[in-house]
C-alpha cells in the first residue's frame, strides 16, 4: 500500500521537473554505461583465464643487459639451447623472437611491399600452450647438422 503510494508521489515530482528528471535519466544512464565498459575491460584482461592449457604454469623469461640498460630482451639461441638442455624443473620449453617480413607481390604483382611484424617461433611452442591448428598441421622441428639450429617458422 506504500509502495503504490510512494510511486505516485515520486512520479508527480518528476512530472514537476522535466528537466531536473531528464538530467537525471542521462546520469544513471552513463554511469551504468561506464561502470558496464571498466567491468568488461577489467574481466577481459584480468579475470578470463588465457586461452591455454594450464595458463598458470606458463612463465616467460627474458635476457637482460644492464650496462646498456636494457632489461627485457629475448633470449639468444645459445642460451635457450643451453637452458632446455639443463632444465629439469620445466615441462617444456618453446622460444619466440619478434621480426619485421616484408609483403611483397600480390595479385598479377600489383601489391605495394607492407612491411609486417611476425615472430619465429621453435617448433614445439603450439603443443606447449596446447593449442591445435584449424587447418593443416603444426610446425616440425627442423633437422640441421649446425650446433646451433635457427629457429623454425
Amino acid at each position: 500500500m506504500h509502495l503504490i503510494a510512494d510511486l505516485r508521489y515520486g512520479a508527480r515530482l518528476l512530472r514537476k521537473a522535466p528537466g531536473f528528471s531528464a538530467l537525471a535519466v542521462v546520469a544513471l544512464a552513463l554511469g551504468m554505461g561506464a561502470t558496464t565498459a571498466i567491468f568488461s575491460l577489467v574481466f577481459a584482461v584480468l579475470l578470463k583465464p588465457l586461452p591455454y592449457r594450464a595458463p598458470e604454469q606458463l612463465l616467460v623469461i627474458w635476457e637482460k643487459n644492464p650496462a646498456q640498460n636494457r632489461y627485457k630482451l629475448f633470449v639468444a639461441p645459445v642460451n635457450f639451447l643451453e637452458w632446455r638442455k639443463q632444465s629439469h624443473e620445466m615441462e617444456a620449453m618453446a622460444a619466440l623472437q619478434d621480426v619485421r617480413i616484408t609483403l611483397t607481390g600480390g595479385p598479377n604483382g600489383h601489391l605495394d611491399p607492407e612491411e609486417l611484424k611476425a615472430q619465429r617461433v621453435t617448433a614445439d611452442l603450439f603443443p606447449l600452450l596446447g593449442v591445435q591448428p584449424v587447418n593443416g598441421r603444426t610446425f616440425l622441428p627442423r633437422r640441421t647438422s649446425r650446433a646451433i639450429p635457427t629457429l623454425s617458422c
